[in-house]
Parts: C-alpha cells; structure tokens; sequence
C-alpha cells in the first residue's frame, strides 16, 4: 500500500504522459477499494456476499492493470509479477488440500431443521461428517467449498463462511437461511456430496466469569449464538 502511495504522488508530480501511466492509475484506484471492500467485510456481516464479488471485480482491474504496466516497462517485472501470482496461488491451494487431508472431510447432506425451532421460513440443515474429530468453541466458524454441486459447476472455486451451531464426535451442524449466492444453490434432498473445509476459526471466548449473559440476533442468526447455551 506504502508503495502504491508513492508511485500515486510520484505519478501526480510528473503527469501522466503513456498508457503505463494509466494503467498504473487504474491499479492504485482498484487497491484502495479492495482495501475500503475489505474493511467493509469487518464491519457489516449481511453484505457479505455482495461484497465479496465486489472483491473479486476491483481484484480483476488491478492484476490487469498491473499486469499492462508491466507488460510496457519491462519483461522480467512481468515474469516476476507472474511467477509470485502463481506461486501465492498454489500455497493457498497447498493449505487447503492440506487442512483438507488432515481434517478427513468425507460428506455431508441437507435437510429442514426439525428439532430447532428458529424464525426463519427458508432454513437449512447442515450436516457434515468428520474423518477426524476438531477442536470447536463456540462462536467458531469454517469456510466451506462445495464439490460437484450440479447448479453450480464453480462452487468448488467459492468459499463462504458459515457459523458451527452444534457438534458431537465426528460431526458438525450448520444452521443457514436460504438467500442468494450458494445457499439459493442447495436443495434439501437427503442425498450426501463432498466438500472442502477450512477451519475452524475465531478466538475462544471464555463466558464462565458472567453469572448472566444477554444475547441478541435476528433470523437465522440466533443458530451462531446456540453453542453459548
């Protein structure tokens, strides 16, 4: 970011006289939102997904951008550029496979909730089955990629985050209320497909020093909070 500022001024200073001059304009633009994006991510929860394909876009004009500035100045910066992009990728994907193998993730199917009463009208039941038994606190989440799902054929590259509800031994229930993204996609049937996970995540949160405790949600919400029970 340091060094997007600098070539920013640096680039207000002389004016832009080539087309690597916008282009490097176009990508300092695109980083600044990603990181304004990314903030909003902290700070609202309900936007998620919208967000996120926002992400995604400002991500897009910045490796493009980046990409034709160094396309204009010099080969051995783009085969630089390239090579980290890639090799950022593989250890992203390294970790997940990683995580993946060491958790044992077999299936998991989806049904109505049946025995939580939760005021949501569109609710899904999620339930994952382990090969190995995690360590879960409450509060904690996981990020899911679906393999396979046939109206989808690119779930398996989308990740989304979804609060662990309950669990027991090798299993682990997610509550979650239909809306769009991945969760319009899936379809109560019963029938079992594989995921990935990665998780799970967030901080313990150790409640035993409060005799009384308040907790508010809305909707579906409130499955996030039933660990703390």
């Amino acid at each position: 970011m340091h060094v997007s500022v600098h070539f920013f001024l640096a680039l207000l200073a002389r004016g832009i006289e080539s087309s690597r001059d916008i282009s490097l304009l176009l990508a300092f633009i695109a980083l600044v939102l990603l990181c304004v994006v990314a903030e909003l991510q902290k700070a609202t929860g309900r936007m998620f997904e919208p967000l996120i394909k926002i992400h995604i876009g400002f991500s897009l004009v910045f490796v493009a951008s980046l990409t034709t500035y160094a396309w204009n100045s010099s080969r051995v910066i783009l085969l630089v550029f390239l090579g980290l992009s890639i090799a950022f990728w593989f250890l992203k994907i390294g970790q997940t496979l990683y995580r993946t193998v060491v958790t044992g993730i077999i299936k998991f199917d989806i049904k109505r909730p049946e025995y939580c009463k939760i005021p949501v009208v569109d609710a899904l039941h999620i339930n994952i089955r382990l090969g190995k038994e995690l360590q879960i606190h409450p509060g904690q989440y996981v990020y899911l990629r679906v393999l396979g799902l046939k109206r989808c054929k690119l779930s398996v590259v989308q990740s989304h985050p979804l609060f662990i509800c309950w669990w027991r031994d090798h299993e682990i229930a997610i509550l979650l209320e239909r809306q769009g993204g991945l969760s319009r996609l899936l379809e109560p049937t019963g029938e079992s497909t594989k995921l990935f996970i990665e998780g799970p995540y967030g901080i313990k949160i150790d409640l035993s020093p409060y005799s009384t405790m308040l907790f508010c949600a809305t909707g579906v919400g409130i499955a996030a909070l039933l660990p703390f029970i």
